[in-house]
């Protein structure tokens, strides 16, 4: 992801802001069995084991209040 945002224009520290506001988790390789689970991981390629991954935040059931008209 970092790298195809650099490759169109897109700064490190525009995607740290980004990734701050939309409050997504950075996952460490070290860590991505245990959230994903044996199974998935085992069935992943080596270069996706050995990748940081981002963890997107929960969908609420509803659009918060700001977004209502």
């Amino acid at each position: 992801m970092v790298a195809d945002a650099k490759a169109n224009g897109i700064s490190g520290r525009t995607l740290e802001r980004a990734r701050a506001t939309v409050k997504c988790q950075s996952i460490h390789p070290k860590r991505l069995r245990e959230r994903l689970g044996d199974e998935a991981y085992d069935a992943l390629p080596e270069d996706q084991k050995s990748a940081r991954w981002v963890a997107l935040p929960e969908l609420p059931d509803a659009p918060p209040a700001e977004w209502t008209p």
